[in-house]
């Protein structure tokens, strides 16, 4: 399949002269996710092996959170998060890995964020890592007090835009109400309840005590109705 494959580069209507290519996956290509997961899964396995502390969820420890090329890693001491930390970073030295420093950051998780004082410093090999109030995590706003407002909040107004650029569009064509319930269901609705099970686990009490997180990327995302 990829003995011999050709490539070349598209500019406007015209293209360079083929090439070999020599590493990588066509576009699109189904085997793409398939190798990437053998290929990162061997970090899985290292960081639930190690030493370091992770979360206690359901009297299960979670060390990391895994999807595609985005990572979280977890700890309930500022220890077990470094070590978790030079970790990754033998693991990116031995597999040639590069993490994105521009979208890694240190989030301790307490009632009062803004009191703490950042007293532990964290690093991912020589560099110091900066400590951020709030990331969006899976399109998700997660901030450091644990509370989930900031992102109900931002999925309000997602919502609202959706709906407001569906009037316009069809402002001149009267919808039987139907299909606006329609609309409303298939589109409004689920950018209003993204994450919504998230925020209910959270209501629920099943996050609680500090903990601390790091996140990093590899390089290698009826016609009047009121929106909530």
């Amino acid at each position: 399949m990829y003995s011999n494959n050709k490539c070349a580069i598209r500019i406007g209507n015209k293209h360079t002269e083929f090439f070999t290519q020599k590493r990588g996956v066509r576009q699109g290509c189904s085997l793409s996710p398939t190798l990437f997961n053998i290929y990162i899964n061997e970090l899985a396995v290292q960081l639930e092996q190690s030493t370091g502390p992770g979360l206690t969820l359901q009297d299960r420890s979670i060390k990391l959170l895994l999807y595609a090329d985005d990572l979280v890693l977890l700890s309930p001491t500022a220890q077990g998060l470094q070590q978790h930390l030079d970790l990754l970073e033998n693991y990116c030295q031995n597999w040639a890995l590069a993490v994105n420093l521009t979208k890694t950051n240190i989030m301790v998780f307490q009632k009062k964020p803004r009191c703490q004082e950042h007293r532990y410093q964290f690093s991912l090999g020589s560099t110091a890592l900066e400590h951020t109030m709030q990331y969006t995590y899976l399109g998700l706003v997660i901030t450091a007090s644990g509370s989930f407002s900031v992102a109900v909040n931002a999925l309000k107004d997602k919502a609202r835009r959706a709906l407001y650029a569906i009037k316009k569009k069809f402002q001149n064509i009267e919808l039987p109400i139907p299909i606006w319930c329609k609309i409303f269901d298939s589109v409004i609705q689920p950018i209003a309840l993204y994450g919504i099970v998230v925020e209910e686990i959270q209501r629920g009490g099943i996050f609680s005590g500090a903990g601390v997180a790091t996140r990093w990327r590899l390089h290698g995302n009826a016609s009047e109705a009121e929106v909530l």
